[in-house]
């Protein structure tokens, strides 16, 4: 008789990354907000980019123009 054992899924391994966003809403107010953020491997600036702007959008509305963005591997 055979036996069959199932293999525990891979973890997936994630890089942290800090990321900083500074935006101004229609009405004139500079909000900056900051944050780490652990992405699976794989995933694109572009994605993290989007993920983080809809977050701000939770928190001033959805009028708003980013003036600055930045995304750094957070491990020196």
């Amino acid at each position: 008789m055979s036996s069959q054992t199932a293999e525990a899924p891979a973890t997936e391994q994630t890089t942290a990354y800090f990321w900083i966003i500074t935006a101004q809403t229609a009405g004139g107010v500079f909000t900056t907000v900051s944050n780490v953020f652990d992405a699976p491997g794989g995933m694109t600036r572009n994605e993290i980019y989007k993920q983080v702007r809809a977050y701000l959008t939770t928190q001033i509305g959805e009028e708003f123009t980013v003036l600055f963005w930045s995304l750094e591997p957070n491990q020196l």
